[in-house]
């Protein structure tokens, strides 16, 4: 079934809670088609704590097929929007590959990826991420991809002068339950 993993881990290095008063069906039309944006981007992410160290960071993104991923191009984003358009989606499972690149003038010399498998769950009004951080150094933290994500996603929903994602709480491995302004401090 698209936009689940059937082997989806059990262990979790993240949860997130957020209330979103955007409409269901588009807001899961955004988060697609941002998604499937991230894997045509040319340019490296703006992340300034890599910059700073002439990191550049790119992101791959597919999206569960049953037992597998399927990278997140134009016919797999039609795909999905024809599954939502007909019954928007109660889970949505993604695969990112999170790669970096040290950069010294013109060449670039690849550094160890990190690999995420995380989980949209919608439910009326609330949305719940889970993630789990399948292998890698962890350049970019739990945290810190959850934050890139609820950045884009608020900033394609304000951009569309909807509603945006509102954090309820998390929970990252090593961390106390956060809500409200403790997401600033992370």
């Amino acid at each position: 079934m698209i936009g689940v993993y059937d082997n989806f881990p059990a262990i979790r290095h993240g949860a997130v809670i957020f209330s979103c008063k955007s409409e269901t069906l588009e807001l899961q039309k955004t988060i697609l088609f941002l998604l499937q944006s991230l894997n045509e981007q040319n340019e490296p992410l703006k992340l300034p704590e890599f910059a700073k160290k002439n990191i550049h960071v790119k992101m791959d993104v597919g999206v569960a097929d049953g037992i597998t991923f399927n990278y997140f191009d134009l016919e797999c984003l039609k795909c999905c929007l024809k599954e939502v358009s007909n019954n928007a989606l109660h889970t949505l499972d993604l695969f990112f590959i999170i790669r970096y690149y040290l950069i010294n003038g013109a060449k670039s010399r690849p550094l160890k990826f990190d690999y995420y498998i995380i989980r949209f769950l919608f439910r009326e009004n609330t949305v719940e991420l889970l993630v789990y951080h399948d292998k890698g150094p962890r350049h970019l933290a739990v945290e810190e991809m959850i934050k890139f994500l609820f950045n884009k996603i608020n900033h394609e929903l304000q951009s569309k002068q909807m509603s945006p994602l509102i954090l309820v709480s998390i929970r990252t491995v090593g961390s106390d339950e956060l809500g409200g302004d403790d997401w600033l401090k992370l």
